[in-house]
């Protein structure tokens, strides 16, 4: 799920037209606008007006041109607040938030709320259903139905998509309470009152054992032996004044539930518990951890502790749980995706994704397809070891002072690489690419490729070199697999 799911035809194209304009400096011309919408001319005159109107009175100001859109921020400011109002608008979104806070709906009452037709409101319902298929959830019978864990699973998410106010001395207690047992990081002390506050609205005192499914009530029996669940149970039964038996394990399965996969619990100790001994979690995540270390340096020891947790937390999130969230748009994903992934980097996730996970068959393509983008976020901050890295020689027939400043460029046009070394060019080291603004004679067989510039930094062709570094780290990619 994307954000802009939860959003009605036009809405959809605006947001999409609103994040492809910010993400590309504030500048585009109307015909790639059209390109990359699949719209024509006319429909883009139309979102760019509603646009500017909705935008009148914001820090921002839409302009449009001739041939040109311009976005201009006269303030601080954050997108995600202006295209907020458009996910409130979405009669989608309200449909949604409607069966959150009600256990069903009347088809008369909702459409007058919404002011639409019950014909509009009916195709509206199948297009929340067309979403809400992939987490196993339905709108049928006029209420949503599915288990207990996805609906919270995808309320949680539902409400991540924009702002939320939380106001509840109960879920900041519990949160409080657990922040001292179990290190959270701010975000995640964030992500936990919003799952607890999807958890106070479906599970109450009248919730039952016998109303969740077979499978849940395994779960949450057997979740019981954890040393932490029992922890998370005495707190909840302390701060809570009224709660049932059956309420007072439902909701403490549920918070291990979301420490295991969004963090929070020491991977060890998870290795551990009672509740986890027969997860196949465990096996793939070792197996991973293994894949990545045998071609990224992970040499302090906290580096590999962070790693692990978070590759346990991401294969266990796709485990527990049906359909996938994004959690952004489309535009922003490909964007960030574009400038984190190499060859390399591409290559790894692949032969993982391969060997390791998709055989398994625990996993959907399109849990695999989630799992492969976001494993490129996890592992771009690691550095390859020393045989896979791409060692550059710069030479500048100018100035010395020139030639430092070109290092420092070329450095920091390529720093998204991660496994690129870039040092002056001396006869005496080996390098895999050699880069110059003069065109030598073979200065000697301690370099492979050559590549000539004029003006190395202010005219670097960056794309053509990157290009280059992809292709020889690929070249030196030998697969962990046997």
């Amino acid at each position: 799920m994307y954000k802009e799911d939860l959003l009605d035809k036009d809405l959809k194209l605006e947001y999409i037209l609103l994040k492809f304009l910010y993400l590309s400096t504030g500048h585009i011309k109307k015909s790639d606008a059209c390109r990359e919408l699949d719209i024509t001319m006319p429909t883009l005159t139309k979102l760019s007006e509603s646009l500017q109107r909705q935008l009148k009175n914001e820090k921002v100001s839409f302009i449009i041109n001739r041939y040109t859109l311009e976005l201009k921020v006269t303030d601080s400011v954050s997108l995600d607040d202006l295209t907020d109002t458009l996910l409130k608008k979405s009669a989608k979104y309200q449909i949604i938030h409607y069966l959150f806070q009600h256990a069903g709906y009347d088809a008369f009452v909702l459409a007058d709320e919404l002011n639409i037709s019950v014909g509009t409101l009916n195709r509206l319902i199948a297009e929340c259903n067309q979403l809400l298929q992939h987490f196993e959830l339905k709108i049928r019978n006029k209420k949503l139905v599915g288990t207990m864990t996805q609906r919270i699973y995808f309320y949680y998410n539902f409400f991540k998509m924009g702002a939320t106010t939380i106001d509840s001395v109960l879920i900041d207690d519990l949160v409080a309470e657990l922040a001292k047992k179990i290190t959270l990081s701010i975000a995640q002390q964030k992500q936990l009152k919003m799952w607890l506050y999807v958890i106070m609205k479906k599970v109450t005192s009248h919730t039952t054992l016998g109303s969740l499914s077979p499978e849940e009530q395994t779960k949450i029996e057997r979740c019981q032996e954890m040393p932490l669940c029992h922890f998370i149970r005495q707190i909840y039964a302390s701060k809570k004044c009224i709660c049932s038996v059956d309420e007072a394990k439902i909701v403490p399965f549920f918070i291990c539930l979301f420490l295991i996969t969004v963090g929070g619990i020491p991977y060890e100790e998870l290795r551990l518990g009672l509740y986890t001994n027969k997860n196949p979690v465990f096996e793939i995540t070792d197996e991973v951890m293994a894949a990545i270390q045998s071609i990224y340096r992970l040499d302090a020891s906290h580096t590999t502790i962070d790693i692990k947790a978070n590759v346990f937390s991401l294969i266990a999130q796709v485990y527990y749980f049906h359909g996938v969230n994004y959690s952004i748009d489309r535009v922003t994903l490909n964007y960030y995706h574009k400038m984190f992934h190499n060859s390399l980097r591409d290559q790894v996730i692949s032969d993982i994704l391969e060997h390791i996970i998709a055989p398994t068959n625990l996993f959907t393509p399109t849990k695999l397809n989630y799992l492969k983008k976001r494993l490129v976020f996890l592992i771009y901050m690691l550095s390859p070891k020393e045989e896979y890295r791409v060692r550059i020689g710069v030479l500048n027939m100018c100035s010395s002072l020139l030639a430092d400043a070109s290092i420092y460029l070329l450095k920091n046009e390529l720093k998204g690489k991660q496994n690129v070394v870039v040092l002056p060019y001396t006869p005496d080291e080996t390098f895999d690419l050699l880069i110059s603004n003069a065109n030598l004679p073979q200065l000697g067989n301690n370099y492979d490729q050559f590549y000539q510039v004029t003006a190395i930094g202010a005219d670097l062709d960056v794309n053509q070199v990157s290009a280059i570094v992809d292709q020889i780290a690929y070249s030196k990619y030998h697969s962990f697999v046997v």
